[in-house]
């Protein structure tokens, strides 16, 4: 992580410079928010885990002006991580994108890589994989209008050639929708800041987001009053019946671990977790939503709790009402009569971890961004992979770490049937004590499909972030993968 704006130099040594426009980059992919002022970090690392060379570019979409700036491109080496410094604080002149002009970022590639925006703004780390869906459908369960301390965004980029209407309702705790409608132009982004629609009261809220060709939709959240936030691409076709949130915890020894923030002149804040649920149908009048509980100390979920969604409407649940043990950390599982749109977000120490619920599985997920320090990790610095394995029987997993060097490293693990295993990479001697500082991709597969998460805490940004990898390789949804004997039964 930046960290990472530290190490700017070291992952461009390994970009081969390429600037002529190339006609067969077929691989794309998105984030739809992307902002630089003199006052923001803002980086792309971009892993190639192929075993060729693979040229890229990376395009900034802006929302007014001039469309468009091819910002970086060039040739990543095999198994190697790179990336694109577009600002840094500490080198104002060095912006390599309009200052003040918000944009969606297009990565363009001749073969598959992982990519990760790494945003720092308000005190708060954001940290997602960029994605390849695109669809005419994106929901967010969990938002909060909190106009004193807080700003909320939902950002949409239409990669399509035709200008489209692009429509948003809001979802409130009581009362009547709220319905909003943009005119996105072509290969534009656009948006909502929610402290801007009056009509919402400060409160918690979800969104659905529709068009009548496909988009891609995120949600970030800076919660400047205590420095915490989050950003999380949407839930795409409606949501799902089944699906997973990997990593929750409300444990408050984070300070102890990680660090104390107070040299900042940040108080220390209670960790709290939640879960929101969604529901935009109209019929049935209701969705049973399961949650079932998988810890890390093994075995099948056995704890369950039940939430009962009115059709059209929303809730939250704070875990801390469930009596969960607080010394542990747990996955989430959710099973509905019908589909919902599920996230889980955790306040933290420092910061804010938010995602939406994953509703597939995959034999591959591809992480563009790691980093670890030898004199740090594991106070410092706090990075995990979270696996779940599914499956009714045992799943091998491969860990392969992809240095800007073009050297590598695996380890390997092996997980039970219905096991969530949070695997802490700075307990890993073999690459925190490679050197004083490694920065990284990171390639998780699986001899059969499985859901991973990266988890990555830094007390010297002031910050940290949680995001599924970009997957690949074998990709079912994960209620087709969800047979373990020991779950509810699927209530549908």
């Amino acid at each position: 992580m930046f960290s990472n704006a530290r190490h700017a130099a070291e992952v461009f040594e390994n970009l081969e410079p390429r600037l002529v426009l190339s006609n067969h980059l077929t691989f794309e992919a998105y984030y739809p928010e992307g902002y630089a002022s003199d006052a923001i970090n803002e980086f792309v690392p971009i892993t190639n885990h192929n075993n060729t060379s693979v040229e890229f570019e990376l395009h900034a979409r802006y929302e007014f002006g001039e469309r468009d700036t091819l910002i970086a491109s060039g040739v990543i080496p095999p198994q190697t991580r790179g990336g694109v410094t577009i600002s840094e604080v500490n080198f104002p002149l060095d912006t390599i994108v309009r200052k003040n002009v918000p944009y969606a970022l297009v990565l363009k590639a001749s073969a598959p890589l992982s990519a990760t925006i790494s945003h720092y703004d308000f005190g708060t780390a954001i940290g997602e994989s960029f994605t390849t869906t695109k669809s005419t459908e994106w929901t967010f369960a969990e938002g909060r209008k909190k106009s004193d301390e807080a700003r909320d965004f939902i950002l949409v980029f239409n990669p399509s050639s035709s200008e489209i209407e692009v429509q948003i309702e809001i979802y409130r705790e009581g009362g009547a929708n709220i319905i909003k409608t943009i005119t996105l132009g072509a290969e534009r982004r656009g948006g909502w800041a929610m402290n801007d629609i009056a009509e919402l009261g400060d409160d918690r809220y979800s969104a659905r987001i529709t068009a009548p060709t496909p988009i891609v939709a995120a949600q970030s959240r800076y919660e400047f009053s205590q420095e915490r936030g989050f950003g999380a691409i949407g839930t795409p076709d409606g949501g799902s019946t089944d699906g997973i949130v990997p990593a929750i915890e409300f444990d408050d020894d984070f300070y102890d671990l990680n660090g104390d923030d107070s040299h900042r002149g940040v108080p220390r804040y209670q960790a709290n977790a939640f879960i929101s649920i969604l529901n935009t149908n109209t019929s049935p009048a209701f969705a049973v939503v399961t949650l079932s509980f998988v810890f890390e100390s093994g075995g099948p979920a056995t704890q369950t709790r039940t939430v009962v969604v009115n059709a059209g409407t929303r809730q939250t649940v704070n875990l801390r009402d469930y009596n969960l043990p607080l010394d542990e950390e747990f996955g989430v599982i959710y099973r509905s009569t019908i589909p919902v749109t599920v996230s889980g977000t955790r306040f933290q120490g420092m910061d804010a971890v938010g995602v939406e619920a994953s509703t597939i599985a995959a034999t591959v997920w591809d992480f563009g961004e790691g980093y670890m320090s030898l004199t740090r990790g594991g106070t410092g610095i706090l990075e995990e992979i979270y696996v779940y394995n599914p499956q009714q029987g045992y799943a091998g997993i491969t860990l392969t770490f992809m240095f800007t060097d073009s050297t590598t490293l695996t380890v390997t693990e092996s997980l039970d049937p219905g096991e969530l295993d949070g695997i802490k990479l700075h307990r890993i001697d073999a690459l925190r004590l490679r050197a004083n500082d490694q920065w990284y991709g990171v390639r998780v597969s699986s001899t059969g499909p499985v859901v991973a998460m990266l988890e990555h805490w830094d007390n010297g940004n002031g910050g940290g972030f949680g995001t599924f990898g970009m997957p690949s390789g074998t990709i079912v949804p994960f209620g087709t993968a969800l047979t373990l004997p020991g779950l509810p039964n699927d209530p549908s």
